[in-house]
């Protein structure tokens, strides 16, 4: 299976978009050794790619070239579920909720578009964008009863966001609106401008990467991100699921911390047991909680737990390794136990580039013991400095 999305991209990707780019003053040269003229300003080239014909097609996926051969096409739409932010057909065919859109179009304005974004684990979530703006809105998918009660989860988003702007740890513009639908709770959010941090540091992963202009972009990414985590940890509140995918990366480079339905607050109020979150940015006192009680116990994470997970997160999105080692098809369990005993890699034999500072900032976040990692606010003052 693993070859199966090269060899689709093969029969049906005859032409493409190539992307390059050229930096002001950079002396750089072909592939086959030839001088390419300075380019005076810094630009970024877009040109149409074709294909080569490729003669030995499938050559190197003997397995996959004798499943096609005797393959049926049945005519489904296989390509469906993995559809993404861009396609608005997948929009047409998950609707959002009636009664989330009757409420939130006064304040896009009309007419709408809705864009369904993400469709996975039990929720989806939609970009629903008017005149007046756009707003991220996510329900649960009464359909996937795979998961946990992610409508539940939702109403428990809905409390901390009331909870964290009471308490100053998040701007009252943040939340929009919320509310019950025939399949369950939706909640609607201010619409972030940003892409993913794997995505946003992509150009950093590779030797090209180290430039002075990546070097206090990457600063900037980590400082902002303590910064927003640190308004929570002062008041009290761990955001308790840092990880790449629930962090968005602005144009001017600042980091903007989405997703606290997992979040715990200063108090004992009822809520759905935390029992971790993405494993692979799970710091090691988390891992070790989970591991010796049973599932329906809260385990409460603390601010060094999301300091790890920042920690974790900068170390795999810039060097392309996850902190701690372990094969992807590893159960759950294990992979818990390899993270509790904080054995992380050295960064020195992963890092795509040497970055004296960020790795230092990388290493201090991923201490084993909690009391060893630095505050947020630490960080923040760290890097300012």
């Amino acid at each position: 299976m693993a070859a199966l999305g090269p060899a689709l991209k093969n029969l049906y990707g005859q032409v493409g978009i190539m992307f390059g780019k050229f930096h002001a003053g950079e002396e750089e040269g072909t592939r086959t050794g030839e001088h390419i003229p300075v380019a005076s300003v810094s630009f970024l080239p877009v040109r149409a790619a074709i294909r080569r014909r490729d003669t030995q097609f499938l050559h190197a996926t003997p397995d996959l070239a004798a499943a096609l051969a005797v393959a049926d096409d049945d005519g489904r739409d296989v390509a469906h579920p993995l559809r993404l932010d861009g396609d608005p057909h997948m929009g047409e065919a998950l609707p959002p909720p009636c009664e989330a859109v009757g409420l939130l179009k006064d304040r896009v304005g009309e007419p709408f578009t809705t864009r369904l974004l993400s469709d996975r684990r039990g929720s989806r979530a939609w970009k629903i964008e008017g005149p007046r703006g756009a707003v991220a809105l996510k329900a649960n998918n009464p359909d996937d009863s795979t998961t946990r009660d992610k409508a539940a989860e939702m109403a428990q988003e809905d409390d901390h966001l009331a909870r964290l702007t009471d308490a100053g740890a998040l701007s009252p513009g943040y939340r929009v609106a919320a509310g019950v639908w025939e399949g369950g709770r939706w909640l609607a959010v201010r619409w972030v401008d940003g892409v993913p941090v794997w995505r946003a540091f992509a150009p950093a992963r590779g030797p090209e990467g180290d430039r002075h202009s990546v070097r206090p972009w990457l600063r900037g990414v980590a400082r902002t991100w303590a910064e927003r985590l640190a308004r929570m940890h002062t008041v009290g509140w761990t955001h308790a699921d840092v990880q790449p995918t629930n962090t968005l990366i602005t144009s001017v480079g600042t980091a903007e911390v989405i997703d606290y339905a997992l979040a715990c607050g200063p108090d004992n109020r009822p809520r759905l047991p935390y029992r971790g979150a993405l494993t692979h940015t799970t710091a090691p006192e988390i891992a070790e909680a989970i591991l010796s009680t049973t599932t329906d116990t809260h385990v409460q994470a603390e601010p060094p737990a999301d300091i790890w997970g920042l920690g974790a997160s900068l170390f795999w999105c810039w060097t392309g390794h996850r902190p701690v080692p372990y094969e992807d098809d590893t159960p759950r369990e294990d992979k818990l136990k390899s993270i509790a005993k904080a054995a992380t890699l050295p960064i020195d034999d992963v890092r795509p580039w040497a970055f004296p500072e960020f790795e230092r900032l990388i290493r201090a976040s991923l201490a084993p013991a909690p009391k060893d990692r630095p505050s947020a606010c630490d960080l923040t003052a760290l890097l300012i400095s």
